[in-house]
């Protein structure tokens, strides 16, 4: 066996590997069996290091089978605790890190991969575009982690003193929320960031009436978020317009920076005076937390929507509801993370409606390239099964599928449309 010739899989592995354990750390759960594979791993990165080598061929390695064995072990180590009664200390970091962190990013290595081979671009061009996409993620969420933080700081816990903390903290963010690769279902303004980014380059590419369509989505989206009084909704919108203004020079245009801010600053204390926002602070008040306060932000929700069914339109910008449901009505420990139930709770049928006709569009756009070069029959593939998987899961919010899709549209604008894609440089 020659440890030299290693494959993209094992590189993926490896930081696989060593932010799983990363995260088991942070849990007070790190023990021999993990220091043994932390051994396994550096060693196999120190050769990569040495042989300054991350692809030579295709073929699969012994220590590429033992180290997705590892994974696996990894996996059943989780489902074990899990049902010994610890899912406390586990929970977050069996659900985030092993069954959302790996498996997804482990597709999207191979998604990669596999379009890079076909279009034979070279792969370093591609995860060069991957990690611009990936970067404005880490940016995004990173502000994202600090808004939660003084949110709940200052304007909960100062202007309301016997609020209990329900913030980042309470979904167990740490490592996950900063890197946007293992997101909590709340974070919807990570998958609506890749949402607006994707619908504006379908739009620099797009003439006439589908030009004219595509702007009215986009248009549409953002007044449904401003309606929804979503923190997250908002703060991602705040940064694709911000993305949007830097890639078209729009910042020199300092009455129409002025007038966004002003616009955004009326909107936060609509939404501080809002119905919506005193009924979720009545959950907060009331001294709960954790599980509990989740569940008396989705009683108030449910009185919200049967107060009024404009609620039922526009949503009520959180998706507590969508999430512990069926506790309400006496299953006590299920939830029901369904992707449309979470938009349809947050967004109302109009955010529904809208994220299913942009799902739309990403299919058809798949299957149209699909049809037009026979060996990416995957594209469409993968979108119809998250498709179904989000009747299920919200797996939709994670924002690794939304750096496939558009992976998928830039490697299809330079081959088959002949249009290099700068997503950061003008």
């Amino acid at each position: 066996m020659r440890v030299d010739k290693c494959t993209t899989i094992d590189f993926m592995i490896d930081i696989l590997l060593i932010l799983a354990m990363f995260e088991k750390i942070q849990y007070s759960v790190f023990k021999l069996f993990d220091l043994l594979a932390i051994v396994f791993v550096m060693v196999v990165g120190l050769i990569l290091l040495r042989d300054k080598v991350l692809i030579r061929d295709n073929n699969i390695k012994i220590f590429t089978l033992a180290k997705l064995a590892l994974l696996f072990l990894y996996v059943l180590q989780g489902s074990i605790v899990l049902i010994d009664g610890s899912a406390d200390i586990f929970d977050q970091y069996y659900k985030g890190i092993l069954t959302s962190g790996i498996m997804n990013t482990f597709v999207v290595f191979c998604t990669t991969i596999y379009l890079s081979v076909y279009y034979k671009t070279g792969i370093e061009q591609l995860l060069i575009k991957f990690a611009k996409i990936g970067g404005i993620n880490i940016i995004y969420n990173v502000i994202q982690y600090f808004n939660r933080n003084i949110d709940d700081t200052i304007f909960i816990r100062i202007l309301h003193s016997s609020v209990s903390r329900y913030g980042t903290d309470a979904y167990g963010a740490g490592v996950g929320r900063l890197t946007g690769l293992f997101t909590d279902s709340n974070n919807n303004a990570a998958f609506l960031l890749i949402y607006f980014i994707v619908i504006y380059i379908l739009i620099k590419d797009s003439i006439g009436k589908k030009r004219f369509f595509l702007n009215c989505l986009l248009v549409l989206s953002g007044l449904e978020l401003i309606l929804t009084y979503s923190r997250t909704g908002w703060l991602g919108l705040a940064f694709c317009i911000v993305f949007i203004m830097f890639k078209e020079g729009l910042f020199k245009n300092i009455k129409l920076v002025l007038l966004i801010i002003v616009g955004f600053a009326l909107g936060i204390y609509a939404y501080q005076n809002s119905f919506v926002f005193n009924q979720v602070m009545t959950a907060r008040l009331s001294g709960l937390n954790g599980e509990n306060s989740h569940l008396e932000a989705a009683r108030n929700v449910l009185g919200i929507i049967q107060q009024s069914p404009i609620y039922l339109l526009i949503g009520v910008g959180v998706n507590c509801l969508s999430v512990h449901y069926e506790a309400l009505y006496g299953r006590v420990g299920m939830k029901a993370h369904s992707l449309y139930l979470q938009v349809l709770c947050e967004e109302g049928i109009v955010g529904l409606i809208l994220t299913l006709i942009f799902w739309g569009m990403l299919f058809y756009m798949t299957y149209k390239v699909a049809m037009c070069e026979k060996k990416l029959y995957g594209l469409p593939i993968i979108v119809a099964t998250f498709l179904v998987m989000n009747l299920t899961y919200d797996s939709a919010f994670q924002p690794i599928y939304f750096w496939i899709l558009t992976l998928a549209i830039i490697a299809y604008r330079e081959k088959v449309l002949d249009v290099k894609t700068n997503l950061l440089v003008n």
